[in-house]
């Protein structure tokens, strides 16, 4: 049952239908089933937990009022600092560690968590070099992430490599609701206009605060 009005609660906060209460409704009941139980206790939630945080102040900017643009300038800018913070500090522990130099990180990270279907047919396709250029890029992507997602010759090309990323992530590592949460919040910080119109959201007010049609 509170799994059902978690899932209707999101719902009705996308429909726009009491957007605020919804939305710290749909908190709420995130935060009792993350501490609950262990089958609900990983980091992706934690993730998502972020999200329905920052779906708060969107639900708060809404409201017509002076503070509209300011509250969602605000959330943008607290979920663009949240993802230079993660990647830097997870290329930063790839960096001072060894396995990413030498591919090994890569090809644990296979090995431990990919389809054993999947893996058998490529585990023997897949040459060495190919392991060390996948770790040693993605070590640097990240680490690189703060900067490059500011300069605009490189903005569009390093939110690319991203997002193949997480979907190289959930579909050969098999964990697709981190992926699917990091794609929503790269999106959704750098690329909100362009995400909107996928979704086919339309503006609520002048200040591109959104809602589903």
């Amino acid at each position: 049952m509170i799994i059902l009005i978690y899932i209707i609660s999101i719902f009705l906060s996308l429909l726009s239908y009491f957007r605020i209460l919804f939305s710290v409704l749909i908190i709420m009941i995130h935060t009792i089933l993350l501490n609950s139980t262990y089958l609900f206790s990983y980091g992706a939630d934690f993730m998502i937990g972020f999200l329905l945080y920052c779906n708060f102040f969107f639900s708060l900017a809404s409201v017509e009022s002076k503070y509209s643009m300011a509250i969602y300038s605000f959330a943008l800018r607290l979920m663009q600092i949240q993802l230079c913070i993660i990647y830097f500090f997870g290329g930063f522990g790839k960096y001072i560690g060894h396995d990413w130099y030498n591919g090994n990180a890569m090809w644990m990270a296979f090995n431990h968590y990919m389809n054993e279907d999947l893996l058998n047919f490529l585990a023997d396709k897949i040459p060495k070099v190919i392991y060390i250029i996948l770790s040693i890029g993605i070590m640097f992507l990240e680490l690189c992430y703060p900067i490059l997602m500011y300069i605009k010759n490189t903005k569009k090309i390093t939110m690319i490599l991203i997002l193949f990323l997480h979907i190289g992530i959930g579909l050969m590592i098999g964990l697709y609701t981190f992926a699917i949460a990091m794609i929503a919040f790269n999106m959704i910080a750098f690329y909100p206009d362009k995400l909107a119109s996928i979704f086919n959201f339309q503006k609520i007010n002048n200040n591109r605060i959104w809602h589903w049609k």
